[in-house]
């Protein structure tokens, strides 16, 4: 049964990839036009790309420094403020999600610092053992934010069960080494991909402005190809799975992004913040973006232009996602009409996304998402 589901799945794909080569000749696909390809990518990249992951960098020391006072000697004020400051650091990284291009792709970022559900099992044995490689395969669930919500949050919210962990339990210092360890870990990565792409440090940036084709490899075709693969990650990984969408509807509340700090669609709606804004090119200015070389294509979507239709389902998304209240994980099991509704008008802009965009920028998909559309 799982042969002949992944044979479809890969006959699916190459008949996809096949319409997409196809409509890739297509006349509506016309890159003839007068736009400047290289001046998007360096309004994206010097933009909105080097300033959120300086942003990040930021926000993890901030988080590096709070661990540091909180381990030191565990109180629950300071308890406090490292939660507070772990979620401003999970806020800042969902702006960097789609970003997995060059440097962040070369050390695969996005897996490193956000699989989720975070394996409680692997992270308790490597606080038993005390001996753990976090870059080895068997902990890829066992590291970074999700690995950190879970140390620091309980379920009911009671922060005296979080504080015990660090204090009076008998293996209260493993807690600590290992919270120290996966703050420090995530900071590494992340300053080595901001690092690569500062002209100070690998100047990555030149590489992106620079690589201004279309074809498979260039900035442009993977910008399109990893913006689309974040934006189904928040339609499967984020509300799909949890929602039921593929177990027959059965909620899995504990498949949750942060489900135990339990602000899940707030860090949703910071992706797909993000996610519009990358295409809008909008960052430190409003510069030029995916929207512009759209309208300079002309490309169309029934009776409007591709881009009306992009940035108003955009934001049909996002206005659903804000109705669906915090603990997803509760509402996905008491409410799933509110979230069926969002996952809907999420999905609705895959097509957009993913078919039509590329389709008139004559960019080919790649990846494989592995469940449909």
């Amino acid at each position: 049964m799982i042969i002949k589901r992944n044979f479809l799945n890969a006959m699916q794909s190459c008949l996809v990839a096949g319409l997409l080569v196809f409509s890739s000749c297509n006349p509506e696909g016309n890159n003839t036009v007068n736009f400047d390809r290289s001046a998007m990518l360096e309004n994206i990249g010097s933009n909105i790309i080097i300033p959120n992951y300086t942003d990040l960098s930021d926000k993890m020391n901030l988080l590096q420094q709070a661990a540091t006072d909180f381990t030191s000697a565990p109180d629950n004020s300071k308890l406090t403020t490292l939660q507070t400051t772990f979620r401003n650091a999970y806020l800042s990284w969902q702006k960097c999600s789609a970003f997995e291009v060059g440097p962040a792709m070369q050390v695969s970022l996005r897996m490193s610092v956000n699989t989720f559900p975070t394996d409680t099992v692997q992270i308790q044995s490597n606080l038993t053992s005390g001996s753990y490689n976090l870059e080895a395969a068997n902990n890829i669930d066992a590291r970074g934010f999700p690995a950190m919500d879970y140390l620091l949050h309980k379920r009911n919210g009671n922060n005296a069960e979080v504080l015990e962990r660090f204090t009076t339990n008998p293996d209260a210092q493993d807690w600590k080494d290992y919270l120290t360890a996966l703050i420090n870990d995530t900071k590494t990565l992340v300053d080595a991909v901001k690092n690569n792409w500062e002209t100070t440090g690998g100047n990555y940036l030149a590489t992106f402005i620079t690589n201004d084709g279309i074809d498979v490899g260039s900035s442009l075709g993977e910008l399109v190809n990893q913006l689309n693969y974040d934006y189904e990650i928040l339609k499967n990984a984020r509300i799909g799975i949890p929602a039921g969408k593929q177990t027959l509807g059965i909620a899995l509340p504990e498949k949750c992004e942060a489900y135990y700090a339990g602000y899940s669609v707030e860090l949703a709606l910071e992706q797909i913040n993000a996610i519009k804004n990358l295409y809008l090119g909008f960052g430190t200015s409003n510069g030029s973006g995916l929207d512009d070389y759209l309208i300079a294509l002309d490309a169309r979507h029934d009776n409007q232009t591709l881009d009306e239709a992009i940035q108003t389902q955009l934001s049909l998304a996002a206005a659903a996602l804000q109705n669906v209240p915090d603990p997803l994980s509760e509402t996905v099991v008491n409410n799933q009409t509110i979230v069926n509704t969002a996952y809907t008008e999420i999905q609705k802009g895959v097509v957009l996304l993913k078919t039509d965009m590329p389709s008139a920028m004559s960019v080919l998909i790649t990846y494989q998402d592995g469940d449909g559309d």
